[in-house]
């Protein structure tokens, strides 16, 4: 029940970009690495093709951060451009403008917007401990009290219910490390939480519905892993091993994995689907690609935007957008019954499964339709 129907290519192909999606449903990406180098030029997707924005980045960069603002303006933060950048821009929507610099250049690193709109920039190449918060409407960069107990780059990190930040893995200049960190924005520091069972570099971190995070791959491994708040417990495992993949939630909860590496020199098309207990695998993009950008529209469906593709070796040249629907619920249905204004309403026995109002099921009868309504 998933499709990924390929849609407009991007004008300039690229890799180590970044994209967000815009209030109005639009998706911006943002620079990246180009067969020209690095790239100052920006996209808009309007939801069938790619044009570019009015005005490039004053500054040409790859593997920087970006983040959309309270206020709807994006803030693309450091990169590097052959050494590490301190320089940050702002998109209004039409043009981009300069922002306040970071206090230390940094690449390779994350960027979080916390509860209050302000903006986290983690850590970084090459292995930086130091954070920094910008305040959009002063725009200033301020130093964390406290900064990270294990300087890293190549880590991800993301935002939990509670307004706390988990940050996992990275490098401090070899392979991936298991240590983890919280950042309490009361205290304005970092703490020590429980560490991964596998050291992993660039994983993938998904919030849950139920408020915990999944980790995946980043290290050839299948080993999946849930932060519950205060640490780890296994997950089943993914059929693949790969790093440099992507991820995204989907509406109905479940989270979709897609590419990445398989290898040294292997890189892989295929995709999986995990529903909360187990992985299954589910529609596989054009080409293997990573290095590529996974953006969840409006609609519940999930864009992918370049990266590096086996195709050639080369950039990849095309743009997917994934859409999932679960299989619909099995009612086993006994004989109708007339009622006097002769709706004929079928009798339950059991349900196969569980549905929730709204949601569509099929029967051994074959009565399909939405929980709620009346169905004939």
């Amino acid at each position: 029940m998933a499709t990924m129907t390929v849609t407009g290519p991007l004008n300039t192909l690229r890799d180590y970009h970044t994209a967000e999606l815009l209030s109005n449903g639009n998706v911006i990406a943002i620079a990246g690495s180009g067969s020209s180098g690095y790239l100052a030029s920006c996209e808009i997707f309007n939801g069938a093709t790619w044009s570019y924005t009015t005005g490039s980045l004053t500054n040409a960069r790859n593997q920087h951060c970006s983040v959309v603002l309270n206020d709807d303006r994006v803030l693309v933060v450091g990169g590097q451009n052959g050494s590490a950048m301190s320089s940050c821009e702002l998109f209004n929507g039409t043009s981009w403008s300069p922002a306040a610099s970071l206090n230390t250049a940094r690449y390779r690193h994350t960027l979080v917007k916390l509860q209050n709109g302000k903006v986290l920039a983690i850590g970084g190449a090459t292995t930086i401990a130091s954070c920094e918060i910008y305040d959009p409407v002063a725009n200033t960069w301020t130093y964390t009290t406290g900064s990270l107990n294990t300087g890293r780059n190549r880590h991800s990190s993301v935002l939990l219910n509670n307004g706390k930040v988990l940050t996992v893995g990275g490098s401090t200049g070899g392979a991936g490390i298991t240590s983890c960190e919280l950042y309490d924005p009361v205290a304005n520091s970092w703490s020590t939480t429980g560490g991964m069972s596998v050291g992993r570099l660039l994983p993938t971190l998904t919030l849950l519905n139920n408020g915990n995070v999944l980790v995946t791959g980043g290290a050839l491994t299948t080993v999946c892993q849930i932060f519950t708040g205060s640490g780890w417990t296994s997950a089943n495992s993914m059929s693949t091993g790969r790093s440099e993949s992507m991820a995204s939630i989907l509406n109905n909860g479940y989270v979709v994995v897609m590419g990445g590496q398989t290898g040294a020199s292997t890189i892989t098309n295929t995709c999986e689907l995990f529903d909360g207990t187990n992985w299954t695998s589910t529609s596989s993009l054009t080409s293997a690609k990573f290095r590529f950008t996974l953006t969840k529209l409006l609609d519940g469906t999930v864009l992918s935007t370049g990266g590096w593709s086996t195709t050639g070796g080369t950039f990849s040249p095309t743009c997917e957008i994934y859409a999932y629907a679960p299989p619909p619920t099995i009612l086993n249905l006994a004989e109708t019954t007339v009622f006097s204004d002769d709706a004929r309403i079928p009798k339950i026995i059991s349900i196969s499964g569980s549905l929730k109002l709204g949601e569509w099921f099929s029967s051994n009868t074959g009565h399909d339709g939405i929980w709620g309504n009346r169905n004939t």
